[in-house]
């Protein structure tokens, strides 16, 4: 059976047993998904300014982490802008600067990502409460290093419409772990990962990165699809991201990370760029929730099929041959257990 072959059956039994689940649970990361409006306002007033600045930021109102999508309109063009969470009273001693970033020429602006606040909004104190002030601010305005606003230009700023409430439940764990190693105590030198993962060939070099038996290629010879195919079991736990540990070597050891979604896509998750390194074991996280356009991800759960697909091997390095191309030694899956409502 070819390699593709087993990856379509594979993926078949991934999205069937999602189907089954989802009869008790549903798949996807904690949370539901919220939306809320920033405007710019009127010095005096206080009052909304028709046709001027806005933005909307997309977030989970539960979850390990505060993840949002914030999409910002009829900026300053250049501007250097925060997207701050901001507690009450002046000067905000406390606040969270969740990302930062350059609107462009059009004065638009797009920010994502996935915070660990290890607490929720509104934070204790915070004078707002029950609810919490998002805030688009000047970046020299604000000190994200000492938590508190440095300055003030009020008219420069997005300021929010309704008060936002988010429910931190816990830190991340390990939900899952594929080790994927080399067997040298038989002459074959076999994979081991029983049948967690697909399309990886035995270490042959002798000791990568200082570890004999560590990890398997991805492409080698003989080998019909370079990429290699990992199945995370996630049974009713929420996950959030996928962790790689994998060798930044003397070749160009770059990869892209796809998760298979709920309706059969290869989703991509995002890229790894080669360091240059020399044989070196390393580890990478990519978030699970959104795809490289910050789109939210439906996953197929509760297992989750990963790709790691090498981008590399052009020009193959001249050891292709004998020992392959882009060692992978473990797959986690990150998370956190079901998630809690009032």
């Amino acid at each position: 059976m070819t390699t593709v072959n087993k990856v379509i059956m594979l993926a078949t039994a991934v999205l069937a047993i999602c189907l089954i689940a989802s009869i008790t649970f549903a798949c996807g990361p904690c949370g539901e998904v919220a939306h809320s409006y920033l405007y710019e306002k009127n010095p005096a007033t206080w009052e909304i300014v028709r046709g001027g600045a806005w933005g909307k930021m997309n977030y989970n109102t539960a979850g390990p982490t505060f993840d949002f999508e914030f999409n910002g309109r009829k900026l300053n063009a250049g501007g250097n802008y925060a997207l701050i969470y901001y507690p009450d009273p002046w000067p905000g001693t406390g606040l969270v600067c969740l990302a930062e970033g350059t609107a462009n020429a059009g004065g638009n602006i797009h920010l994502a990502g996935m915070v660990e606040l290890n607490s929720d909004l509104p934070i204790a104190g915070d004078t707002n409460s029950p609810g919490a002030k998002i805030w688009l601010v000047l970046s020299s305005d604000v000190d994200c290093a000492g938590k508190q606003m440095v300055a003030w230009n009020l008219t420069e700023y997005l300021f929010e419409k309704d008060l936002i409430s988010y429910h931190n439940t816990g830190s991340l764990e390990v939900l899952d772990t594929v080790d994927i190693n080399t067997d040298t105590t038989n002459t074959n030198n076999t994979v081991v990962c029983g049948s967690r993962c697909i399309s990886f060939n035995p270490e042959q070099s002798g000791g990568w990165g200082g570890e004999y038996g560590g990890g398997a290629v991805t492409a080698f010879t003989g080998d019909n699809d370079p990429a290699g195919y990992v199945i995370l079991n996630v049974n009713k736990l929420k996950p959030v991201a996928v962790n790689i540990r994998h060798l930044d070597g003397l070749t160009n050891d770059s990869f892209d990370l796809y998760v298979l979604d709920a309706h059969a896509n290869w989703i991509k998750l995002g890229h790894y760029a080669d360091q240059g390194s020399t044989e070196t074991w390393v580890e990478t996280q990519f978030i699970l929730r959104w795809d490289i356009n910050y789109d939210r991800v439906q996953l197929a759960g509760p297992n989750i099929l990963i790709k790691i697909d090498p981008t590399g091997l052009v020009p193959l390095w001249w050891g292709f041959d004998t020992r392959g191309q882009l060692a992978i030694d473990k797959v986690e899956l990150l998370g956190t257990g079901p998630c809690e409502y009032d």
